[in-house]
This record gives C-alpha cells, structure tokens and sequence, in this order.
C-alpha cells in the first residue's frame, strides 16, 4: 500500500476529511476532500478540538485508500466518532482536523492554515472535543450532579461529595486542558460538544 500524499492547497482552499462507517475493530478509513473558503456559505463543517497525544506512538489509517500515520489519541477518537452505517445526520458532517488536514510536512502551508484556525473553528457547524479515551471514572465523572452540593460546604453525604471533587479533578487534569489553543476553540466556536 503507498502511503498518502497531499496535492497542494490553493490560496482559498480547505481540506476536510469523511470517517467511513465502520465496526469499532476495524481500520479507521477517511476520504479527504478539498473546499474553496469562498463558497463555504453553500458548505458546513465541524472541527475536532483535541490533543495530538505522544507524537512517537502513532498507528495507520487508511485516508484515500493509502495509508497515513496518526497519533494514537487521534486514531481512538475517529474510532469513537464513527458510525457503523452511513447516516445523514449532523455527525457526518466533513471533518476538520489539523493533524490530516494540513500538510505537516509542508512548513509554508503549515504556516498559513495555522493562521487560519481561529476562523476555521469559527465558521465550523460545530467543534467537537475529544478529550480522550475512556476510562473507569469516565460513566462516574459524566454522572456527577454538581446541582447537590452545597456552597458552603454542609453536604449530607461529604464523603460523596468528596468522591465526586476527586473525580471531577481527574476530569480537568486530561492533557486537553492543558492546551492553550482551547481558548481560541472554544470562545470562537458556535457550539461546542
């Protein structure tokens, strides 16, 4: 199998990718596609906030029926976006990812999409943020009702309360908080999931 090479960008142009339907043990298989930014009132898009995780671990996917080398962080997350059928919902939507859809090796381009990321996740649908891969307190952290605790700190239960704030800080010490670019994702984006 060849591995996959980029065709250049023009001036106006975005590239966004498609994740096939798939079981979850199966390869990740995406299709790129290439949408000039002036017509993109005809178009929509999401965009992927995450971590490229550990650089030096990365695993194949297949993107245009060649092969292409992702973190293993991204992978886990298209593997979880995915759908086991095609669908016409929002979810499959064209994808905007910066780690496939730049050309990393290319600095100049690298250079000018990077200038343009506060308005590539302002004019997406929506940004999606994967915070990673799931873990035994993820059901626990996503279960929480902070509604029940108390201000002042008198909570019927503290021993669950106290349960709850170690779990909730398990939660916010996922590298994806650790990013800068969040900020910009997050403040410019129409809606976040």
């Amino acid at each position: 199998m060849l591995p996959f090479s980029y065709s250049p960008l023009g001036h106006s142009e975005l590239r966004l990718i498609k994740i096939d339907p798939g079981q979850h043990d199966e390869r990740v298989r995406c299709s790129m596609i290439t949408r000039r930014i002036s017509t993109q009132s005809d178009w929509t898009y999401q965009a992927l906030s995450y971590t490229w995780g550990d650089g030096t671990r990365k695993v194949p996917i297949f993107l245009n029926g060649q092969d292409f080398l992702v973190t293993t962080n991204l992978e886990d997350g298209l593997r979880h976006m995915r759908c086991k059928t095609w669908s016409k919902s929002l979810d499959q939507l064209p994808l905007w990812i910066d780690a496939i859809c730049i050309n990393q090796e290319d600095s100049d381009e690298r250079d000018v999409q990077v200038r343009r990321m506060k308005s590539i996740y302002e004019q997406a649908e929506r940004v999606i943020i994967w915070l990673g891969s799931y873990n035994e307190r993820t059901d626990e952290t996503f279960r929480l009702d902070l509604n029940r605790w108390n201000i002042d700190g008198v909570e019927e239960n503290s021993e669950a309360m106290a349960r709850s704030a170690i779990v909730l800080a398990l939660l916010f010490h996922r590298p994806w908080f650790e990013r800068l670019w969040i900020i910009q994702e997050l403040a410019v984006s129409r809606k976040a999931i």
